[in-house]
C-alpha cells in the first residue's frame, strides 16, 4: 500500500484547522467568582455563579452575604424570574418564592462574556448593586437596603495560593496528534517493507 503524501498533508491541515476553530465555536457558560465585595454597612458578599452570554442565562448561583448593622447574612441560589438581569446585572433571590424573598442585585462595570476575565462591580449609584426585600411581584426592592461599594467578579478565583495551573489539551488536538502518529507509523512500516 503506497502512502499518499497529499492525503497526509490534507489530513494534517484539517486537524490543525479543527483545533483552531473548535474552541472558538463551542461557547460554554463559565463560572464567575464574586470577590472582595464589601457593603457600605460593613458586611461582605462572596460566592460564584455561571453565565452564558450567548443565551443571556444565569445558573448555578451560590452567593453569600455576611451580617452587619443593616441586614442579616443570606444565601442566594435563585434567579429573579420577574427581572433576571442581563450581561451587566445579575438579580438573585434567597428563595424560589418571589414575595418576601431577599434580593441581591449585582451591577457590573462592563458586560459579562463567555471569554471570561475580571470585571469590577459598579457601585451604587453608578450600578444597581444592592441587597433588599422584594416587593409583591419582585419588580423592585424595599428597605432596609445595603449597597456594595467595592468588589469584582472574575473567572479566576484569587485565593493567594501558589498552585500551578496546567492547561488541558483539547480533544481535537489529541485526536489530530493521534492521526499524525498513525500516518507516520504506517508510512514507516511501508518504507521498511519496501527495503
Amino acid at each position: 500500500m503506497k502512502l499518499n503524501l497529499r492525503k497526509v498533508r490534507n489530513l494534517f491541515s484539517l486537524v490543525i484547522l479543527l483545533s483552531v476553530i473548535s474552541p472558538l465555536t463551542i461557547a460554554t457558560p463559565i463560572i464567575w467568582y464574586l470577590q472582595e465585595a464589601n457593603f457600605n454597612s460593613g458586611g461582605s458578599a462572596s460566592g460564584s455563579f455561571m453565565y452564558d452570554a450567548d443565551l443571556n442565562l444565569y445558573s448555578n448561583i451560590n452567593l453569600i452575604t455576611t451580617p452587619d448593622a443593616i441586614r442579616e447574612g443570606n444565601t442566594f441560589n435563585f434567579v429573579n424570574t420577574t427581572s433576571p438581569g442581563d450581561a451587566t446585572t445579575l438579580i438573585s433571590l434567597t428563595g424560589d418564592a418571589i414575595t418576601g424573598s431577599i434580593e441581591l442585585a449585582l451591577g457590573f462595570a462592563a458586560p459579562l462574556t463567555n471569554a471570561g476575565g475580571t470585571i469590577d462591580i459598579a457601585p451604587y449609584p453608578t450600578g444597581f448593586t444592592v441587597e433588599g426585600i422584594c416587593n409583591n411581584d419582585c419588580s423592585g426592592i424595599n428597605a432596609p437596603f445595603r449597597f456594595l461599594n467595592s468588589g469584582f467578579v472574575s473567572t479566576t478565583l484569587f485565593d493567594n495560593t501558589d498552585a500551578n495551573v496546567v492547561p488541558e489539551p483539547s480533544a481535537v488536538t489529541l485526536f489530530g496528534i493521534g492521526c499524525i502518529v498513525i500516518a507516520l507509523y504506517r508510512r514507516r512500516k511501508h518504507i521498511s517493507v519496501n527495503i
